[in-house]
């Protein structure tokens, strides 16, 4: 516990906690990293479960880069947020569901990307997933909506 309070004593715990705008503006960086990893997750499972057949499930690849950015913000900007009260979040329920939905999220991410990999350009003029990829979907729709869930009620419980 030393480390969370000496984490909830630091100057950028300080900035985000203490300044006009240090929490707004990791608040909405946190919200649009949401925005583009969640919303891309969304979209690349949703076509490996059927929606959008126009689009070749192997273009579906591209997208990768954009998510993990996504990714890479929402990490930044929440572990700033994290810092104003880490030794509470770390006891919070919510909060614990909210980061246990990110790691499946993200090993479903990797998994997924591993997949593309493996599968190659047998992918490229797929119009329907193979059966592995659907079960990542299912798996990543679920996870990622736990994580804002649980996100959205650490304010509350």
């Amino acid at each position: 516990m030393g480390f969370l309070y000496w984490l909830e004593s630091t100057s950028l715990a300080n900035w985000v906690g203490g300044s006009l705008w240090g929490y707004p503006i990791m608040l909405t960086v946190h919200s649009v990293g949401l925005a583009i990893v969640v919303g891309l997750v969304f979209m690349m499972s949703l076509r490996f479960l059927g929606v959008m057949k126009g689009v070749p499930v192997g273009s579906i690849s591209n997208i990768f880069p954009f998510a993990w950015f996504g990714f890479a913000i929402n990490t930044i900007s929440g572990l700033s947020l994290f810092t104003l009260q880490a030794s509470w979040y770390i006891t919070s329920v919510p909060f614990l569901l909210k980061i246990a939905g990110i790691i499946i999220g993200v090993v479903m991410m990797v998994l997924i990307q591993r997949e593309f990999k493996v599968a190659g350009s047998s992918l490229d003029t797929a119009e329907d997933a193979p059966q592995k990829l659907k079960t990542f979907a299912i798996i990543s729709l679920v996870a990622w909506s736990v994580g804002m869930i649980g996100g959205r009620f650490i304010a509350y419980i």
